[in-house]
């Protein structure tokens, strides 16, 4: 992860989705307690099921702790698309979330198919819940 005093700027609040994950989401909301703690602007919130039950129980990503990350300004106005990560399901992916904030470079390009490619998957499916 980066060092403190070299995290992101930009203002960003990062809403975890814990409805229906198991004990990994507490040590995402750790980590990122941790990381958006360097983060001047950034704000962590913690939600139930953001997707709807019948959602995550059908998602092709698979299960694990969702992230969603909106952009914005520092009072807390968006300033672009709110952005999809995870599903987080292993340590790993935990430091690349982490990572991937702090850098607060947030193409959604640059992170691994294990945890990106559920915003594709988000996009194309119909409101359902």
């Amino acid at each position: 992860m980066t060092r403190p005093g070299r995290a992101t700027q930009r203002a960003f609040t990062a809403v975890v989705c814990t409805g229906c994950a198991d004990e990994l989401a507490t040590s995402v909301l750790e980590a990122l307690r941790e990381t958006i703690g360097r983060c001047r602007h950034g704000v962590l919130v913690r939600a139930d099921c953001m997707l709807g039950r019948f959602t995550c129980a059908v998602r092709p990503t698979g299960p694990g702790v969702m992230v969603l990350l909106q952009p914005c300004s520092t009072d807390r106005k968006p300033t672009g698309p709110a952005l999809w990560v995870g599903p987080i399901n292993a340590s790993e992916n935990i430091e690349i979330l982490c990572g991937w904030l702090e850098r607060g470079d947030w193409s959604q390009r640059i992170l691994p198919a294990t945890i990106g490619t559920h915003a594709d998957w988000m996009r194309r499916s119909p409101a359902t819940n």
